[in-house]
């Protein structure tokens, strides 16, 4: 988005805006707009405000799809995905014509986990094909806020209580302990009240109509999806951990993940390279037993 720097300029008697003067931020619905209506005029400030907003969300797809990807790939590494090879290995694209055009070493990417971010991606984008674009995003976003934001948010907020309240954390943290139980206490609270406050309706009198939170959709849309996703994945993680090492010829084991990280020096600091991950199921390890004492008789 266009930020627009706005100057306040002080007089005898009254304030003065530069540039963006405070009828036209009131009345208008974009001030990025409006502050290019009044630099470069009405002519190609439409057009100008297109191209840095697509430069500005083509840079935020790029960023934020190599930080999911990355993100998917590590949960691959541990075990819980099916294919979890696949999906958590780095290839080298064209890697012949890369070795015959380019003196220097291509770096890997992380092929399997894009192509599983891609998939999530379609799957978002034709579940919310019938929708129009702006109910659409709209949902997208209410569900990525709260569940990538909201949730995560107000459990490291229950775990920083945790830590303060129920452990030696004093002895580890140079603040004094109220300032610090203040603190999570206040994290905590910030972090619950979107949490809670999804799930309470507009008020009647409100300017604001049930039906223009998000159209064809009710108000309480974001809250039960964002559970319903959540719920679904606990599911899947819990049949995995606890469900699965009881049925067929995985009975018996546990599921064992062994991780080596391969270092190489670059510019006289230590910088991982690689990574070896082994996964297997093995036999639960049995408790010793005590042979017992052999006693003389008396």
């Amino acid at each position: 988005m266009l930020v627009a720097i706005v100057i306040f300029k002080t007089g005898a008697d009254r304030t003065q805006m530069i540039v963006v003067s405070k009828e036209q931020e009131l009345a208008s619905t974009d001030v990025a707009l409006a502050f290019l209506n009044n630099v470069i005029g009405p002519k190609h400030a439409s057009a100008i405000l297109a191209i840095f907003t697509t430069i500005n969300s083509f840079g935020n797809v790029i960023g934020m799809t190599f930080t999911l990807a990355r993100a998917k790939q590590e949960i691959a590494k541990e075990g819980v995905l099916p294919f979890a090879k696949f999906f958590g290995e780095n290839r080298i694209l064209f890697r012949k014509y890369r070795e015959k055009h380019h003196s220097s070493q291509s770096e890997p990417t992380p092929l399997g986990a894009l192509f599983l971010h891609w998939v999530c991606a379609v799957f978002l984008i034709l579940v919310t094909w019938p929708m129009k674009p702006s109910s659409a995003y709209r949902i997208l976003a209410n569900l990525y806020v709260y569940l990538i934001d909201i949730i995560p948010t107000f459990i490291m907020a229950v775990g920083m209580l945790y830590l303060r309240t129920f452990t030696k954390w004093s002895l580890k943290s140079p603040l004094p302990t109220w300032l610090s139980v203040t603190a999570a206490l206040v994290y905590a609270i910030a972090g619950g009240f979107p949490l809670v406050a999804v799930w309470i309706p507009p008020f009647q009198y409100s300017d604001l109509d049930v039906h223009d939170i998000i159209p064809g959709l009710p108000w309480y849309a974001t809250g039960l999806l964002s559970w319903i996703m959540l719920t679904c994945c606990i599911v899947y993680w819990v049949s995995f951990r606890f469900f699965l090492p009881r049925i067929g010829p995985r009975k018996g084991k546990e599921f064992v993940v062994e991780r080596e990280p391969v270092f190489r020096m670059q510019n006289a600091e230590r910088v991982q390279w690689h990574e070896i991950v082994l996964h297997s199921w093995v036999i639960k390890a049995q408790p010793e037993k005590r042979r017992g004492y052999m006693l003389d008789d008396l």
